[in-house]
């Protein structure tokens, strides 16, 4: 299938341009839900539905290159995370609104890294939204994880923001070493987005991201995974709204890098032992930062997945 943004999403020499026209042909929008502003990214057209989510340091456009890579094939919502939100289960509430008002569930869901932990508790909170997950290099909610994220989010709110932003900055180095154009890229843009990095708005994240650790999937059967769906062969996600015993199929996809140095080993089986029906793909690609780094493998990996469940 062609891409409605056409192939410069694909070579990272044309990634500046690639972003200019994402921004350009589908520009931020805005939703006030439940008192918090949400803004997103909408190609308005399509009848199936992708729901992209940022990562820790991701924002609506971080993901251009999926944006445009699915453009021609479905209505792509791609979002940012309200910074006034702290409490995950009050996130995922704003993401199922979000979907709902654009008219866009069922959504395949896409959760890479921190937003992995996002889209497995809408998931687990609204299954009826979710036409599928893709989890790519992520982990399970983890309560020992929240203890370390809530005094981080104490800490970062109280630091200086020039501070914080040369530590970001150091880490950024660390986080995408490397002198390959698409690593040249990523550098850049996240030099360009650096100054949005308020204490405030890492702290918030950092909060929500522990409190989805806490939450993501308690409510819901334990780890939020309960049994094999029979008659699909799919992993299943208990559906609170559904009597007992009745389930609800959602079926996932686990993406993995070799060489992850934040998703190891032990957060692999982890993640395989929450959905232990789901197909899992593990891709040549070095490092956590794969999925920006090495877009087409990655893109090819979903669109594949996607048609095959269509």
């Amino acid at each position: 299938m062609g891409s409605a943004g056409g192939d410069a999403w694909q070579d990272p020499a044309r990634w500046e341009e690639a972003l200019a026209t994402c921004r350009a042909r589908y520009p931020l929008q805005q939703a006030t839900l439940d008192g918090a502003i949400w803004p997103f990214l909408d190609t308005a057209k399509g009848e199936e539905a992708l729901l992209l989510l940022p990562g820790a340091m991701g924002f609506a456009d971080t993901a251009f290159h999926l944006v445009l890579a699915f453009a021609g094939q479905m209505r792509v919502l791609s979002v940012d995370y309200p910074p006034a939100l702290t409490d995950g289960d009050r996130l995922v509430d704003g993401l199922a609104a979000l979907l709902a008002r654009c008219g866009l569930a069922p959504a395949h869901v896409v959760g890479g890294s921190y937003s992995g932990l996002a889209a497995q508790r809408l998931a687990a909170r609204y299954p009826a939204q979710v036409r599928s997950l893709i989890l790519a290099n992520t982990w399970a909610p983890d309560p020992g994880r929240a203890r370390l994220f809530r005094p981080a989010a104490w800490l970062v709110a109280r630091t200086p923001a020039r501070l914080l932003q040369r530590v970001m900055a150091a880490y950024m180095g660390a986080f995408l070493p490397g002198a390959d154009p698409a690593t040249r890229f990523w550098r850049g843009y996240f030099a360009e987005v650096l100054p949005a990095f308020t204490p405030a708005l890492v702290a918030s994240r950092l909060a929500a991201f522990a409190s989805l650790d806490c939450t993501g999937g308690a409510r819901h059967g334990g780890r939020g995974v309960v049994t094999e769906c029979a008659e699909r062969k799919q992993r299943s996600l208990r559906d609170p709204c559904l009597p007992p015993g009745e389930l609800h199929p959602i079926p996932v996809l686990l993406v993995e890098s070799d060489g992850d140095h934040l998703f190891g080993d032990g957060s692999r089986r982890a993640l395989q032992r929450r959905y232990p029906q789901a197909q899992v793909v593990t891709l040549d690609c070095p490092g956590h930062a794969a999925a920006l780094t090495h877009v087409e493998e990655y893109v090819q990996v979903y669109r594949d997945w996607m048609t095959y469940e269509h």
